[in-house]
């Protein structure tokens, strides 16, 4: 069994100016994740994704293949498309914090 994991870390900033550029944003987050428009949370959704990326090795083009959701507590979750092979992926979780102008997250994926 193996254990991987992501993180990343996003300005919060960085988001604030990408929130003028729709077309952007349209290729990055689903409508589901721009229900809640703030740069801080699309920030935590940002990281959550590039962190999904890293630990499960996939190519930083498939950003529409995830979807950030949350459970009704507020934990955030991740949706995968049929598009990514989950093979001998057994189970993920992901958090994600935000502090001095910075959203960060951690993806850990259990694999066999």
């Amino acid at each position: 069994m193996n254990v991987k994991t992501g993180c990343d870390i996003v300005e919060i900033s960085r988001i604030e100016a990408m929130l003028k550029q729709s077309e952007l944003l349209g290729k990055i987050f689903h409508p589901s994740e721009l229900e809640r428009f703030t740069a801080e949370h699309l920030a935590g959704i940002f990281a959550v994704k590039e962190s999904a990326f890293k630990a499960l090795g996939l190519s930083p083009n498939s950003w529409l293949k995830l979807e950030v959701n949350y459970t009704p507590e507020g934990k955030p979750k991740i949706i995968f498309s049929n598009d990514i092979s989950l093979v001998g992926v057994m189970s993920w979780d992901c958090s994600i914090s935000h502090d001095g102008g910075f959203a960060y997250a951690v993806v850990v994926v259990l694999q066999d």
